[in-house]
């Protein structure tokens, strides 16, 4: 239990009640962030500052727009450097703290780190992970299939 509460403060994460499997859950840090960065969550924050400032372009408002523009520039100054591993994905990790409490309710794991010590029993949950970020599946609209040549009447 104090391994658990030690790696958790220590990855930054809330504590959960579970049944501790005695498993640490681990990620892939570069493919969290790549799923991140073309995920329909991140997509809709990009959309909500974009239509916030053409707002404030359709209003005149120049030091909105240029503290959006601002905004933009440093969220990507900071994914470089997450990419590059010279800075913390805490934006990531709060969008996924659902998606965490899940595995941990379920049992699956006792806590999630990053990066687990030497010789502590861990499970990849990278792909849970790109799941949550993951939209659903798009369905095609279903058809009838086509008529065939014989139930269409000769003129």
């Amino acid at each position: 239990m104090l391994l658990r509460v030690v790696l958790a403060l220590l990855a930054g994460l809330p504590l959960v009640a579970s049944t501790p499997t005695g498993r640490i859950g681990t990620f892939d840090r570069t493919r969290l962030l790549n799923a991140w960065y073309s995920s329909p969550a991140w997509n809709q924050v990009l959309k909500a500052k974009t239509a916030e400032r053409d707002a404030a372009r359709a209003t005149g408002d120049r030091r909105h727009v240029k503290s959006i523009e601002h905004w933009a520039r440093n969220q990507q100054k900071l994914a470089q450097r997450q990419l590059a591993g010279k800075a913390k994905i805490d934006n990531i990790l709060t969008t996924l703290q659902p998606a965490f409490a899940q595995l941990v309710r379920q049992g699956r794991v006792a806590a999630i780190v990053e990066h687990a010590p030497a010789g502590v029993a861990t499970v990849d949950i990278t792909p849970q992970l790109l799941d949550y970020l993951r939209p659903a599946p798009l369905r095609a609209p279903s058809r009838p299939p086509p008529p065939s040549a014989r139930n269409i009447p000769n003129r």
